[in-house]
């Protein structure tokens, strides 16, 4: 009776169709080996050969070409004995520890494979999806999860399913029960962003932000002042301006039962309607005050010389600040201004204003319109709040930049590769994914003089392993690198025995 029979030869198995001896000795005919490739997957039936490729094959059914060459090219690791190990085997060990693994492999439990490879893609390159199978080849990432395809349609396919809204909504609710477990009321930090978008659909439209004009989408992140991790995204076309979003940013707070304490917003967010809908709900506020505003001139000259006096002299990082407490009316709401000068900044601009005044032979006396403002800016509030707590207060903002510049640099948000809605959320949703394990990740290397989650990825890729028949031979680690798993709390294998379907 025909059987598969299998051997390794240099550290590669391959198979062959034989005939039982029992049945040869009964009288059948005896026939010669027939050779079947190298195998891909000996439980599936799936092997390789130069005369057909990929291919299955069982005693039973005989060869099948049809099923399996879509999916060919994910089954080429095995070509590759020695992959990249450190990085990938990191991120998995570490979403383990922070809980995050449950929470990313029950988003699409028929796709988790495909999800949990791509998140590692977003983290550790920067290359476009129609490249992630390349990367997958040459990682540790096809051992751990064997059943991704990350061929570039079945990308596109793998986003338009995470991007419907119940998986978001599915996501976010689990995913908050681990950041805020308590329900505690916390702080906010809500700013957008532009994301550069030259294919046409619906949320492309021309932006004027600050004066720069552009065709983008927009990007609104929230950002959890306890933790410094986003805890919601929104997405509006790039022609809405912040202004007209806040209020929709606050319901859909509510609805994932967010209980916000207070919120820290750039000027962007500063009108009537916004301020009145935050004393409506009892959310205390701390919000840049455009220049261009009354409240603003009317307070630079009643109050500016006060602000540039000793007595209201701050050190902040380093640099001398005037800061004049001003209460007032904000809109009908008992409220506080605070009107700031940047000793340095306005020294700076009015010596270049002045270089410029006299190189134009500008009057002496229409000089001092020009400098009345310098340097000078305005934050407002429905609390009052110490001059030296404001600064380090307001600019906890400085987190949402910072989370900005790693979702465009690491995360992998731009450039946008989609033409529709549901690929578009659906990528949003990996690369959110990938940035909340990154910002957790470079936590744990706070304070360290050199080590951050970008040098430490980068030293851990160097970290290989040997693929061989039953299991994966980790190569030997640096001092560093055992350095950085010992400060993310990760133990380093020796050999992990395959197949390795639990991990």
């Amino acid at each position: 009776m025909p059987y598969i029979w299998s051997y390794v030869r240099n550290n590669i198995r391959y198979a062959e169709v034989r005939t039982s001896e029992r049945d040869e000795a009964a009288g059948f005919p005896k026939s010669h080996p027939m050779y079947l490739g190298k195998v891909i997957d000996l439980k599936k039936g799936i092997f390789q050969n130069t005369k057909m490729g990929f291919f299955k094959y069982s005693i039973d059914s005989g060869y099948q070409t049809s099923d399996i060459r879509d999916h060919a090219c994910q089954y080429d690791f095995q070509e590759k004995t020695i992959l990249d190990f450190g990085a990938s085997y990191l991120l998995v060990e570490f979403s383990k520890i922070i809980g995050f693994w449950d929470l990313f492999r029950n988003t699409l439990p028929k796709w988790n494979d495909s999800l949990l490879a791509l998140i590692l893609y977003y983290i550790e390159t920067s290359d476009s999806n129609r490249d992630a199978i390349r990367w997958y080849r040459g990682s540790v990432a096809n051992v751990l999860f064997p059943a991704a395809q990350l061929p570039p349609q079945r990308i596109s396919e793998l986003l338009a399913r995470l991007g419907d809204e119940g998986v978001e909504r599915d996501f976010f609710s689990r995913y908050l029960k681990i950041l805020l477990p308590r329900k505690k009321r916390t702080g906010i930090i809500v700013d957008s962003t532009g994301l550069p978008n030259s294919i046409h659909f619906p949320l492309t439209a021309i932006s004027n932000h600050n004066g720069e004009i552009s065709k983008e989408v927009r990007l609104i992140f929230v950002i959890d002042t306890r933790t410094g991790l986003p805890i919601l995204f929104r997405y509006n076309a790039g022609n809405i301006v912040d202004i007209t979003t806040l209020k929709a940013t606050l319901f859909e707070l509510e609805e994932y039962g967010i209980n916000v304490k207070y919120a820290i917003l750039d000027a962007g967010y500063c009108s009537e309607n916004n301020i009145q809908a935050l004393y409506e709900t009892g959310i205390n506020f701390l919000i840049r005050l455009p220049n261009n505003r009354k409240i603003f001139t009317d307070s630079l000259y009643q109050y500016g010389d006060d602000a540039l006096s000793d007595l209201c002299r701050y050190i902040y990082n380093d640099r001398v600040v005037g800061i004049k407490t001003i209460k007032t009316k904000l809109y009908g709401y008992n409220g506080y201004v605070y009107l700031c000068v940047d000793y340095d900044s306005r020294n700076d601009q009015i010596k270049k204003f002045t270089k410029g005044a006299v190189a134009d032979k500008l009057p002496r006396n229409q000089w001092q319109t020009h400098t009345d403002k310098m340097g000078f800016f305005a934050l407002v509030s429905s609390v009052k709040i110490e001059p030296e707590n404001l600064l380090p207060l307001y600019y906890t903002r400085q987190t949402v930049e910072q989370v900005f510049d790693i979702s465009k640099n690491v995360g992998h948000i731009i450039p946008l590769a989609t033409h529709n809605e549901d690929t578009f959320r659906g990528h949003i949703m990996v690369s959110f994914m990938a940035i909340i394990l990154y910002l957790k990740l470079n936590q744990c290397f706070k304070g360290h003089k050199v080590l951050t989650a970008k040098s430490a990825l980068m030293e851990m890729r160097n970290l290989k392993c040997k693929v061989f028949d039953d299991y994966m031979h980790v190569k030997e680690p640096t001092k560093e690198m055992r350095e950085i798993c010992a400060m993310v709390g990760v133990d380093l294998p020796e050999r992990i025995i395959l197949p390795i379907s639990q991990l």
